[in-house]
């Protein structure tokens, strides 16, 4: 009960802020493979062991995801990729999509994921295919072995996404080889922008490129970050200052969303800078931002030459 005399001195009422919105679907993943049943139900299931896995799918790969340190996946058992109508029943409660390697090229033409606008992942034994794959926006073509298949881009996304803060996650340790080994061939599924695992006498198998759309492999999952957490904080202040059609109000607002962007994106070295603008549009009490992100940048290698001086 609240004190009368607190009350009569100093009447308070309290109003509760707009929550933050909800990111974390940004790190889940779904994992497509083929299905134990040959008619099984358009489901998905949310998988926190190897063993529930094994109960979905035949499929050896989608494990490595929880070995890479994810403590649970999706997982979606289905005969083709034509499965937009099943996705657009989730809501996109996800932003990485991954088919197993036992998906055929002829499955892959006949892929609908419907609005999908995430990150997708797929594997391949021919570089040309995953050069043309991995040019697009927001897609990761890996190169590997038949052997390894998708093994090594489970673990790898795996391991990503259950960091605690975004980072490449360039040269960690891997669990197979990719089947490269080769200076050259390294260098050449460099200059395509493919994520491949190259593999060393001495330090054994590491991630040697991982990317999506010919970016570091963070930049779709900042890009997708900052826009939620913009939009629910211009939510909350919009709810909490009731701001007038009036220019200072607009530049109140966009001091509040830049101070985000410095202090957790731009002063943390996540991306190298942001500008938010906001500003008043035709209609009343309608301010409408604009924000431009440069693309993090990824520290791929370094070269260097090294002269030795003459006696």
């Amino acid at each position: 009960m609240r004190d009368t005399l607190l009350q009569y001195v100093f009447k308070l009422s309290v109003e509760t802020p707009a929550a933050s919105p909800d990111t974390s679907y940004i790190r889940n993943i779904l994992f497509l493979a083929k299905p134990l049943a040959e008619d099984p139900p358009a489901e998905i299931k949310r998988c926190v062991s190897e063993a529930e896995i094994a109960a979905l799918t035949n499929n050896q790969e989608a494990a490595q995801i929880l070995k890479g340190g994810k403590s649970y996946i999706y997982v979606l058992p289905s005969a083709t990729l034509d499965i937009a109508a099943i996705l657009q029943a989730t809501d996109y409660k996800f932003f990485t999509i991954m088919a197993g390697s036992e998906y055929t090229e002829a499955e892959w033409l006949a892929k609908d994921f419907g609005g999908f606008e995430g990150v997708s992942c797929r594997v391949f034994t021919d570089q040309e295919k995953a050069k043309a794959f991995a040019a697009k926006t927001n897609q990761c073509g890996f190169f590997t072995t038949a052997e390894t298949g998708a093994k090594n881009a489970a673990f790898a996304f795996g391991s990503f996404l259950s960091a605690p803060q975004w980072d490449n996650r360039q040269f960690i340790d891997m669990p197979f080889s990719g089947g490269v080994n080769a200076l050259g061939a390294a260098d050449s599924l460099f200059d395509d922008r493919v994520s491949f695992v190259l593999s060393s006498q001495e330090y054994g198998n590491v991630l040697a490129f991982f990317t999506a759309g010919k970016q570091a492999i963070i930049a779709p999952y900042i890009t997708e970050e900052i826009r939620t957490r913009q939009q629910g904080r211009a939510l909350g202040w919009i709810r909490q200052n009731k701001p007038h059609y009036t220019l200072t109000d607009a530049k109140l607002l966009e001091r509040y969303l830049q101070q985000q962007l410095e202090e957790d994106y731009v002063d943390t070295g996540l991306i190298e800078s942001a500008k938010v603008t906001v500003e008043l549009t035709a209609d009343n009490f309608i301010a409408t931002g604009n924000i431009a992100i440069a693309e993090p940048k990824a520290l791929w290698r370094l070269q260097g030459t090294l002269t030795q001086e003459a006696n």
